[in-house]
């Protein structure tokens, strides 16, 4: 009859410690998640701001191109 206790004293020791690791496992993925999040919302940020850059450069080009272009016209008259 001891051994039987005993067996289940560390059947129930084994599933406390296992409970602990499976808690611990889900804080880290949590924390995890968490700092993805934030990861993806500072890279959504930075690919915004570079998209807003590329506009810029964009509309600059299409206005260098048209002043070059009146530039080129006027010099042919």
């Amino acid at each position: 009859m001891d051994e039987l206790k005993d067996m289940i004293t560390a059947i129930l020791h084994r599933l406390e410690v296992e409970s602990a690791k499976n808690e611990a496992f889900r804080i880290e993925m949590t924390k995890f998640q968490g700092e993805m999040r934030s990861n993806f919302k500072e890279l959504q940020s930075q690919m915004d701001y570079l998209a807003g850059k590329l506009g810029q450069h964009d509309r600059d080009l299409y206005i260098l191109r048209h002043n070059t272009s009146s530039i080129t016209t006027e010099e042919s008259y």
